[in-house]
């Protein structure tokens, strides 16, 4: 009647007890009750040890929330989840140059940030400022105006104020280029016989009256953007300033033979209205970029690159060299522009500039 004692499975650590083998000495046996009670004991010693390995379970271990997700991913389909990201592809339609722009703008995969990116060095600041550049809307083209400072640049102020190098990207539209605006010949010439017709008016030279129409000029809007942005990083020692422009539209806009002709003011200028006392070094590089085709890298080369060195802090005297030029090893590979006869023209020179 207790041979099925001996089929429990023997626990570790939990001894099974059986029924004392019958002596022929003894002749009564255990009572009825007496092994129920042995039964009993058994199992409860059975089920003590199976709650105990229970509560030491490390699923059981850790909190409810994170025992949740945890069988909440458990019980999810077989998916094969990548370490790395996959690369994002946009869908561009054949029809809508708006929205093929928008979608390209989004992938990051426009020529101007990968010119922008591919002269980082990984330590100097660089902030991208856009001049007199035209934008496309459902109306036409037109040019943003912004009179202050942008609130993403002024929310990193804190961080970025103690500069002491700064690199600007500066992509100028074709206005910038092409100069200020001149005045006519035609418009010249009513000027001065207005002047002229006016009594008690004394005889003026045309470069007078020249004068007297630049007296109130508009100042050059790369001069003030600049201005502004150094007034805000006064820490900043040597500034590198890259004006960029596509190969497409340096040959391909209404420009002269020598496309620094229309900027040359601005080059002669000082960079900024106010003087910096803790500006030493000024780099200007007028530069050209193109895509290689069939290559996703961006090439540039620089054809105008002027570099001032503050010589004097009392006198606020300045260092120019400046070193121009079509003949370069980048343009000579490219077999469209030696088909337009550019002009050999070339600039290396030296002198030095106060400003007041």
């Amino acid at each position: 009647m207790l041979s099925w004692l001996s089929c429990l499975p023997a626990e570790r650590g939990l001894p099974i007890l059986l029924p004392p083998k019958a002596d022929p000495k003894i002749t009564n046996t255990p009572s009825r009750a007496t092994l129920a009670s042995t039964v009993v004991s058994l199992q409860s010693r059975i089920s003590l040890h199976y709650n105990t390995n229970i509560a030491m379970s490390t699923l059981l271990a850790i909190p409810r929330e994170l025992r949740e997700g945890i069988l909440h991913y458990l019980t999810l389909p077989p998916t094969v989840f990548e370490s790395s990201a996959r690369t994002e592809k946009v869908k561009m339609a054949t029809s809508g140059g708006a929205n093929n722009t928008k979608a390209t703008e989004l992938s990051d995969t426009e020529l101007d940030e990968a010119v922008e990116r591919s002269g980082d060095d990984g330590m100097t600041l660089r902030l991208t400022l856009e001049v007199q550049r035209q934008r496309r809307n459902a109306f036409g083209f037109f040019i943003p105006v912004r009179e202050d400072l942008s609130p993403r640049f002024l929310a990193l102020l804190p961080l970025m104020k103690d500069a002491r190098k700064l690199k600007i990207v500066l992509w100028p539209g074709f206005d910038w280029w092409n100069g200020p605006p001149q005045a006519s010949p035609l418009e010249l010439w009513r000027q001065r016989k207005a002047l002229l017709n006016q009594p008690n008016t004394e005889q003026l030279s045309e470069a007078d009256s020249i004068g007297s129409r630049n007296t109130g000029s508009k100042p050059d809007d790369v001069t003030v953007a600049v201005g502004k942005i150094l007034d805000q990083l006064p820490a900043v020692e040597e500034l590198d300033l890259s004006i960029l422009i596509a190969t497409s539209d340096l040959f391909g806009w209404d420009l002269p033979d020598v496309k620094w002709e229309k900027i040359q003011p601005w080059l002669d200028a000082p960079i900024s209205k106010t003087i910096k006392k803790d500006l030493r070094s000024v780099l200007r590089a007028l530069t050209s970029v193109w895509h290689w085709p069939g290559s996703e890298l961006a090439s540039q080369q620089p054809f105008y690159v002027q570099k001032e060195t503050r010589s004097n802090f009392t006198s606020n005297k300045w260092r120019v060299e400046r070193q121009a030029g079509w003949r370069t090893p980048m343009f000579e590979h490219l077999r469209h522009l030696a088909a337009l006869g550019l002009p050999d023209t070339s600039v290396n020179e030296t002198f030095e500039r106060i400003d007041v």
